[in-house]
């Protein structure tokens, strides 16, 4: 499951947002909350079978596939979107236009990621047709030190987590920006916390699984 709001959220709803994401593996339907611009779920979907689109359930467009189909499975008692880097999701849709320069945002996964690479994208946040410094929102899941979780084409301003392999276990990921503090959040805990600025720009389409480019 993946999840992106438009406000940075408070440590206190960051750990309540990594307790409730657990039963909706069950089917319930949780609430969502005003500012809620995507929300994906691999449990409204068959296990064992493949997907090349995949629902917004906040109403606001679809994700198409580009490259193979991502097969849908169960593991560890979760139903998830298997990924192995050759799939990418790109939204029909762009971001509103409120979501630019140093707005704030919050993004949300649940991930489980055996064998970590360099790095790894699960969401990238970027403009249809320009890539200036700091002009983007890369959340991944790699090893490298520098920027493999947090990446927005700056250097200081981006986070990596020394050490990093992966795990044979779900985790649920968050960071958070309120336009002055960055802050990174694994199973509710906070992990980092960094004070940037942003230059974001408008028209950006929402990529999963690889980044935009």
């Amino acid at each position: 499951a993946i999840r992106l709001y438009n406000w940075a959220q408070h440590p206190a709803e960051a750990e309540y947002d990594a307790t409730v994401a657990i039963p909706e593996f069950k089917g319930k339907v949780a609430p969502k909350p005003q500012g809620l611009l995507i929300d994906i779920n691999a449990a409204d979907y068959t296990v064992g079978t493949t997907v090349n689109e995949v629902k917004n359930n906040t109403g606001i467009g679809t994700f198409k596939s580009e490259g193979s189909s991502i097969p849908v499975t169960l593991k560890d008692n979760r139903i998830a979107f298997q990924l192995d880097g050759s799939q990418k999701l790109q939204s029909t849709f762009a971001m509103p236009t409120n979501m630019k320069d140093n707005a704030p945002y919050t993004m949300t996964a649940w991930i489980l990621n055996p064998e970590a690479s360099e790095r790894e994208c699960i969401v990238d946040l970027h403009p249809v047709d320009q890539d200036g410094e700091l002009g983007r929102v890369v959340f991944g899941n790699g090893f490298n030190n520098g920027s493999g979780i947090i990446f927005h084409n700056g250097s200081y301003e981006e986070y990596g987590l020394r050490d990093y392999q992966g795990s044979n276990e779900w985790h649920h990921w968050a960071v958070t920006f309120d336009g002055h503090m960055e802050r990174v959040y694994c199973d509710g805990k906070l992990i980092n916390e960094k004070n940037v600025k942003l230059r974001m720009f408008e028209n950006r389409v929402v990529t999963i699984g690889q980044t935009a480019d």
